[in-house]
Formats: C-alpha cells, sequence, structure tokens
C-alpha cells in the first residue's frame, strides 16, 4: 500500500482531533475571555457570537502549543470548515466564512500577542469550497464505517461516496488544485482498501476510477513559448499572449517605478523587475499594441489576463513572492501613474487563482471561437491530440460555468458569460464539435519525412568548411566574452545601465518597429483563421461596458 500524499486538505481524514477540541465546553476548559464580551460580528447571531468567540480563541490557544508548523496549518484550515459548517450552519458564502475567521483572528491578536505569521497562506474561497467537499466526503464514509460494520448494511452511504467521489475527480480533471486530486486519491486508497473486507451489494463499487491528471488550467495558462502545436499557436489568444511576452515592451518601462515597487515588496527579484517593466512599458505603447481584441479599442482585457497570468506563473508559483494582494496593491498604485485609468481601469478583484483561470478560459475561448470554427473547415486543417485536448479544456470549462451560473451563487465570470451570450448569439458555445485526432502513424509519417529533411539541412550546415582558422578564432572569442563582462558590470552596477535602457535601446527597438509589424502581418495572413475577429464579421465581442468584462 502506498502512503498517504501530504496535502493543504489532509485535515479533512482527521477532522475529529480538531473538532474535539473546538467543542470542548467541559468545566476544566471553560474561562471568560473579556475580548469576546458583547462581540459584534455581521455574521453570526448576537446570542452565540460570545460563545463562538471564546471557542475561536481556546482553540488558537491550543494550536500555539503545537511547534509544527503543518500540525497549525491543518488546524487553521478545520477552524474555517467549522465556522461555515457549525457557526454559520452553511448559510453564508465562503467569502464570509474568511472574513468571520480573520475576524476570531484578529480578536486573539487582542488575547494573546503571539503572531501567527503562517496563518492560511494561499488560502481561497476556491480552497474553501474544495476543503468542504472533501471533508463531508470523508465524513459521509466515515459513517458508513461506524454504522455498517462489515455488513455494509448502509450500503446507500458508500454508494453516494463513490458518486461524489466521481463528480470531484471530473472537478480535478478541469481544475487547478493538485492538493485537491491528491487529497482524492488518499480517499480513493482509504475507500478501496476499506471495501475488500466488506461484503456489499455489487452495485457497490470496490474500485473508484483513477484521478486523471489533465490540468486545463495548466493548459490555458500557456507558457505558449513552449506550445509547438501549430493549429494551437495560431489563435488569437496564443499571438496575443506571445506578443506580449516576446515583444520589448520592457524598454520602454520605467525604472524608477520597478525600483520602487520592489523596495515596497521588501523583496528584490528579476522576475518581479522584468513583469513591472514589461507591464508599464505595455500601459505607455497601449494605444499602440498590436493584439486581436473581442472587439475595436477592446485591448483593455486581454493586458488584464496577460498581468494576472504572468503574476501567478512567474512570481507567486515559483515562489518568489508568497501572496499575491500586496502585488496587485502595489501594481494598482503603478497603474494609475503610468496610465489613464478610463482607457483600461484597473482591476484588484481577480486574486482569487481558480476563479481567474476559469474567468481567462471562458474569456479566451470567445477571442478563439470563431477561429477554431473557421480551422475546421480548412482543407489542409490536421487535428492533432494536443489540439483536440485543448479545445475539449475550452469547452467544458464554458458547460461547467454555465452550470454554476445557473444556481444562487454569481462567480465574477458569470458576468462574462452573460455578455458572451448577449453578444454572440449565432451558436451555442457549449455544443462546439470537437475534433477527432490522427491516427498517431499519420502523424509519425509527416514527422519523420520532417526531421529526416532538417537533419539532411543540418548536416549540410555542420560540414561546411570554416572560413578562419582557431588559432585566429579563440584569442577573437576571449577578447568579446571580456567586453561583455566588463559591459555587464557597468550596466548592471553603475547609472549607464537606466540610461542606455532608456535612451539606447529604445531607440533601437524603435527602429525595429517597422519590421517587427511586417512579420506579425505575415504571421497573421498565414493564418487567416485567427484574425476572424474582425470588425467586419459583425460578432464582436466588447466587454468595456460590463463592470466586471
Amino acid at each position: 500500500m502506498s502512503p498517504m500524499k501530504k496535502t493543504m486538505y489532509n485535515v479533512a481524514n482527521a477532522f475529529d482531533t480538531y473538532r474535539n477540541q473546538l467543542n470542548d465546553d467541559t468545566e476544566s476548559s471553560a474561562m471568560r475571555i473579556s475580548v469576546c464580551q458583547n462581540f459584534d460580528s455581521q455574521y453570526i447571531d448576537k446570542d452565540n457570537s460570545d460563545l463562538n468567540c471564546e471557542r475561536a480563541i481556546k482553540y488558537l490557544s491550543y494550536l500555539k502549543e503545537f511547534e509544527s508548523l503543518n500540525y497549525r496549518d491543518q488546524g487553521f484550515r478545520y477552524l474555517c470548515y467549522w465556522i461555515y459548517s457549525d457557526v454559520l450552519k452553511r448559510k453564508e458564502s465562503f467569502e464570509n466564512t474568511l472574513n468571520l475567521y480573520n475576524e476570531f483572528h484578529r480578536k486573539y491578536e487582542e488575547f494573546d500577542d503571539h503572531k501567527f505569521d503562517e496563518y492560511l497562506k494561499q488560502f481561497s474561497t476556491y480552497m474553501l469550497e474544495n476543503l468542504i467537499k472533501l471533508t463531508d466526503l470523508y465524513k459521509m464514509f466515515n459513517a458508513f464505517k461506524g454504522n455498517g460494520g462489515n455488513s455494509c448494511t448502509n450500503h446507500d452511504q458508500v454508494q453516494q461516496c463513490a458518486q461524489k467521489y466521481i463528480i470531484y475527480a471530473d472537478e480535478c480533471y478541469s481544475g487547478d488544485d493538485t492538493d485537491f486530486c491528491d487529497e482524492l486519491e488518499n480517499f480513493k486508497q482509504t475507500y478501496e482498501n476499506y471495501l475488500k473486507s466488506v461484503k456489499c451489494p455489487e452495485s457497490v463499487p470496490k474500485i473508484l476510477p483513477p484521478i486523471k491528471r489533465y490540468n486545463v488550467a495548466a493548459i490555458i495558462s500557456i507558457p505558449f513559448s513552449i506550445i509547438l502545436d501549430e493549429n494551437i499557436i495560431s489563435l488569437p489568444s496564443s499571438l496575443n499572449y506571445r506578443h506580449l511576452n516576446n515583444y520589448r515592451y520592457d524598454l520602454y518601462g520605467d525604472d524608477m517605478k520597478c525600483d520602487q515597487l520592489q523596495d515596497d515588496l521588501k523583496k528584490r527579484h528579476l522576475s518581479i523587475e522584468n513583469f513591472c517593466l514589461k507591464l508599464t512599458g505595455i500601459l505607455k505603447k497601449f494605444d499602440n499594441l498590436e493584439i486581436t481584441s473581442l472587439s475595436n479599442n477592446d485591448r483593455c482585457s486581454v493586458v488584464i489576463y496577460w498581468m494576472y497570468d504572468t503574476i501567478f506563473k512567474d512570481i507567486i508559483d515559483k515562489k518568489v513572492y508568497d501572496d499575491i494582494l500586496p502585488v496587485i496593491g502595489y501594481i494598482s498604485n503603478i497603474w494609475q501613474h503610468v496610465h489613464e485609468e478610463k482607457k483600461c481601469p484597473f482591476r484588484g478583484n481577480l486574486t482569487d487563482k481558480g476563479v481567474f483561470y476559469k474567468m481567462k478560459m471562458l474569456y479566451y475561448y470567445g477571442i478563439d471561437y470563431d477561429s477554431i470554427v473557421a480551422q475546421k473547415s480548412n482543407l489542409l486543417f490536421e487535428c492533432t491530440e494536443d489540439y483536440s485536448s485543448y479545445i475539449k479544456a475550452y469547452v467544458q470549462t464554458y458547460n461547467d460555468i454555465e452550470g454554476e451560473c445557473k444556481g444562487n451563487s454569481s462567480p465574477l465570470y458569470c458576468s462574462v458569460l452573460e455578455e458572451i451570450k448577449r453578444i454572440k448569439n449565432k451558436n451555442d458555445l457549449s455544443k462546439l464539435e470537437i475534433c477527432t485526432p490522427l491516427p498517431k502513424e499519420g502523424h509519425e509519417d509527416r514527422s519523420e519525412m520532417g526531421d529526416h529533411n532538417s537533419k539532411e539541412e543540418e548536416a549540410e550546415t555542420s560540414y561546411a568548411p570554416s572560413t578562419s582558422g582557431s588559432k585566429v578564432g579563440l584569442p577573437v572569442v576571449f577578447s568579446l566574452l571580456g567586453i561583455l563582462f566588463i559591459s555587464s558590470i557597468f550596466y548592471k552596477f553603475t547609472p549607464f545601465g537606466p540610461w542606455i535602457r532608456s535612451h539606447v535601446l529604445k531607440n533601437v527597438n524603435e527602429s525595429y518597429d517597422v519590421g517587427e509589424e511586417e512579420t506579425e502581418n505575415i504571421l497573421e495572413s498565414s493564418y487567416e483563421f485567427s484574425n476572424i475577429n474582425s470588425s467586419s464579421n459583425g460578432h464582436n465581442i466588447g466587454y468595456q461596458s460590463v463592470e466586471n468584462f
């Protein structure tokens, strides 16, 4: 039996440990906590507010005694579950649950000088929702084990567990929470090990389906630079992304503002500097951006999604900086100084990674839809496995969001969905037919021919006679390396660096503007379907009129 995986959701199968401590109202644990007297919160009834505040503070005092940060962290997560389930009776939103948690935490800091600096880092409403799903799943399964013994008398319970697991496995398949997937695998192992010793009807599955590691957000978060499928890189969203990433907008960036950003964050790192220079350069050149938009002059949405995606991918995910909120706060200030707010209003409410990726995928699907349809009618089009999976991710996310927005909740992306439905009324995007990949043999034959030709060219190049002697070459190489090394010292550690970037390189970049535009025009004409979103087709989507895109 393989060991259980360590995840942020391990507490879901250890809730008894923490629950007993939270609900301990015995005389030995009873104490009056003055900071909780007349505790007032908009989220809970006043009748039990003092008692729940005292329970939370006693519980946090209990966690303080443990040196294990993991034990504390799991304990903090269970406190959020307890607030949602026991205190708020599942009647409040996940956001309000975290708000009440923070209120209890502030009361604890009034009670005790100890600071829990590590508490609930990177814990969002999306993660809280997954924690609740997993905890309820384990609770149901443990209830089955406790009631039925080895007789499987309550087999309806275990069937419900299996059904819920399958639903959550599908969510894992289309989501971006690795810990959620890992904890589902832990549950699968727990479930199957127990069912081996229990005699249940044949209708009760003894083996649960495996977790499919298909990360939709990883696909759409696109390092487009490493995607080689020509069908994908020809889509408008990919062309936009590659342009914003590859064009030297950083040469127009604001050095002083980016230095200040790193000072404010108390973190100096090349990833932060590069991102900031690129963003401020993009904002300065906003009116001239060469990107495909859903409607004329709708560049704002593309820039906003690129900004958040880059922050998550290059800064947060790579542990350059732990918390996205301060980054967004300081970027907001820079945005207002560098760019006219009326042209592209700043958005600071996409910090929930799960919500952001869903919203971004929906938006990109809106951009790419016409091109996807056009590709299928292209006689030279060849469907690949990567492309088929890519489009499947689009359609699946669209359908998931459409289902969510039919309920009582109204996540941010529902406004995007409604705008797409209102303007793009010619077709239902949920019914897009996904192409069937060609057999691998055909691709291999063609790729082998291509590889053969490229190898022949490579061989011809490698055997070309040298025009200079080795005795002359080595001194020249070493001289050049010395010059480059000394130049880099001057560039990085003296005032010449910013001056060169702002004067010399900027002029050089401007001289190549025309050349790059010609290159992009060639690329765009190679894939005519990628520009079907032009104003002539009458199906453009503009999000500027909608407050939340």
